[in-house]
């Protein structure tokens, strides 16, 4: 039988979501199986910041034929929803913001707790950015009008129902991406 008390415990602990390993652990997730579905379709696919120099604006770069897309990955660790953004930006810029090379392919990744189907949308950048800013612009008028701070991340529900007029039109705009070719 195993101890249960003091420092010697060896009784197991849930992973909190909200811990640093865990945000990492979901991201290597994502991309591992962004990677893979890419991979399924004939695109060979590098992790871009798997050597020495990080590249801001994207994690993978996809190669197929004479086409080479450098695609973004956002992973969302909750069940009924994407990541879109980290946090609300009042210059509705939400993706290629830093120096360097830019993501032309955002994959918004929702990782479903059960194993059972995760989903993937790839979506052009600029359609992406113009989603993520509809809805947060919402969210952030919504926050206005009851006097709270706009400093929130920008999430999607896709599972399940949602009464959000602006999160089921950002909904609806995801759905035709979900799983769609990149050319």
């Amino acid at each position: 039988m195993a101890a249960t008390n003091g420092a010697n415990s060896t009784k197991s602990r849930s992973l909190n979501p909200s811990t640093a390993l865990a945000k990492q652990l979901s991201k290597a997730a994502g991309e591992s199986l962004v990677t893979y579905r890419l991979s399924r379709r004939g695109w060979l696919v590098v992790n871009a910041n798997s050597g020495v120099q990080n590249m801001p604006n994207f994690d993978l770069i996809a190669m197929k034929d004479d086409h080479r897309i450098t695609v973004q990955v956002k992973t969302g660790r909750h069940g009924f929803q994407v990541a879109l953004a980290g946090n609300y930006r009042e210059d509705g810029q939400y993706f290629n913001t830093k120096d360097g090379p830019a993501a032309d392919v955002i994959a918004f990744v929702r990782l479903d707790p059960n194993e059972e189907e995760d989903d993937v949308f790839f979506v052009p950048v600029d359609v992406a950015n113009e989603i993520t800013r509809q809805l947060a612009e919402a969210g952030a008028e919504e926050k206005r009008s009851r006097g709270s701070s706009t400093r929130f991340p920008v999430w999607c529900r896709i599972k399940g129902n949602t009464q959000s007029t602006s999160t089921n039109a950002a909904k609806n705009a995801l759905l035709p991406y979900r799983d769609a070719d990149l050319i």
